[in-house]
């Protein structure tokens, strides 16, 4: 349980650094070289920075399938932080959709944890996560190379999304190898293709700060980046595996918990882009500055 308290921790701070960077974003300081002037974009950096170390600590005394989920409290700590902010009561909508996100991540931890154990990466395992993780990387350098000026705020947080659901999977795959191998040519390329999402999906967010609210942004990571993370560890890292062999009504309760999951931060998401131009300090959607 030590895992899922750490992961809780990260998913408080991931929500509390979010909104500190969106304010920093919105600002008439857009570009990111700009950004290093806005206090509250650093420190929302430095917040979201110390998510990813406990992160990576609940990661290493707990399976990743069942830390990722944990993410969607940032969801939940997020729109508290936005009514606070904004100065409005919660409406009975967003009430809803908290207990709904609240109630399918806790039966989804809860089962997964049951049943799931750390496995140890295979070499195999680790590279077909590097040529997958290879393909989404080229995918994304010519997105930005192409299509920058068209990119919106959804196709913006879901690569980002996507981009960090890699990183958490070589943060594992790091932490899994280096206990028994030095740093050996896989594990030399599995830290390049962590930098390398982490770096582009800092760029995806970027985006969707600039064209979206915070509650977008956070809602996006919360459900692409498990997903992605889940599916990848379950399977090429082999967690999970022999829990679905010996218990395959497990995956009854993952999609059912999931599924209320996902519609509790779909209805969260909806409400704040609702409210989104009466937030504090934002005024409407812009095409982000050129970087």
């Amino acid at each position: 349980m030590l895992g899922v308290a750490l992961g809780v921790a990260g998913a408080v701070l991931l929500a509390v650094g979010t909104q500190l960077q969106h304010q920093g974003v919105r600002a008439p300081r857009r570009s990111i070289g700009g950004l290093f002037g806005s206090p509250a974009w650093l420190a929302g950096t430095v917040g979201i920075g110390f998510a990813v170390v406990l992160q990576l600590a609940a990661i290493n005394f707990a399976p990743l399938v069942v830390v990722q989920p944990l993410g969607v409290v940032a969801l939940i700590v997020g729109a508290l932080l936005s009514s606070r902010m904004t100065r409005r009561r919660l409406a009975r909508g967003e009430i809803h959709a908290v207990v709904l996100s609240s109630v399918g991540v806790g039966v989804f931890v809860v089962s997964s944890a049951m049943v799931v154990t750390n496995a140890t990466t295979t070499a195999g395992g680790a590279l077909a996560t590097l040529t997958l993780g290879a393909g989404v990387v080229g995918i994304a350098l010519i997105t930005i190379t192409i299509a920058r000026q068209k990119l919106t705020a959804i196709v913006a947080v879901c690569a980002a999304g996507v981009l960090y659901g890699f990183v958490a999977v070589y943060a594992k795959v790091l932490l899994s190898r280096l206990r028994t191998d030095a740093l050996d040519p896989i594990n030399l390329a599995t830290i390049a293709g962590l930098i390398a999402s982490l770096l582009l999906g800092l760029y995806f967010v970027h985006t969707a700060h600039s064209l979206g609210s915070p509650a977008l942004v956070i809602a996006g990571l919360t459900v692409v980046d498990p997903i992605v993370a889940i599916a990848l560890s379950t399977a090429l890292l082999g967690e999970g595996g022999e829990a679905l062999n010996a218990a395959p009504w497990i995956l009854l309760i993952w999609a059912a918990s999931a599924s209320v999951a996902i519609v509790g931060v779909a209805k969260l998401s909806r409400h704040h882009a609702l409210a989104h131009d009466i937030d504090v300090g934002v005024g409407r959607p812009t095409r982000p500055a050129a970087v």
